[in-house]
């Protein structure tokens, strides 16, 4: 995942922007991305504030992505579970940010091209499977491990859903 690299698209659709939003929910694995993340974004901390949304209900989340400050970008990188312990699917999460957001959505991963996100440079979950399968077939064939190759997943050539570009009004 290059997460920074999203955040360079950001920067260079929106120039003014100030503000990252940051969803991650509050699980194991939103709060491994926010520690993870904090050393690759600390090349923007002259220019952009990061906030995080893991201390945040659902209904919470909602109500601030609609009170966002102008000069705002959303960053989905993942949700499962609030602060307040429960659990929601990608697909409503996304529903409800695009419904509500008053600043334009952006995440890492190919499969919210077309569900409210505007684009970038997207991870293709489709390869990734792919790949995936390829090595666990290989692997279940008895093919030694060290002879089963895992390539690296990049990013794709940045992608954009036109209706968000018109929407948020970034020029083409």
């Amino acid at each position: 995942n290059d997460f920074p690299g999203l955040v360079d698209d950001i920067l260079q659709l929106l120039p003014e922007t100030k503000q990252v939003f940051m969803i991650t929910g509050s699980g194991q694995i939103g709060n491994f991305w926010r520690q993870e993340l904090e050393e690759p974004f600390k090349r923007f901390h002259d220019r952009l504030t990061f906030v995080w949304s893991d201390d945040l209900s659902f209904p919470d989340l909602l109500a601030r992505v609609a009170s966002l400050p102008d000069d705002s970008a959303i960053f989905y990188l993942v949700f499962g579970t609030d602060a307040a312990g429960a659990a929601y699917a990608d697909e409503r999460v996304l529903a409800d940010l695009h419904r509500s957001a008053y600043a334009p959505l952006f995440a890492a991963h190919s499969v919210y091209l077309g569900a409210g996100i505007v684009g970038g440079r997207l991870i293709s979950i489709d390869d990734l499977v792919r790949r995936t399968a390829d090595a666990a077939i290989g692997i279940l064939n008895d093919a030694p491990p060290h002879t089963v190759e895992a390539l690296r997943q990049t990013s794709s050539q940045p992608i954009f859903d036109w209706r968000e570009l018109q929407r948020w009004d970034i020029p083409e």
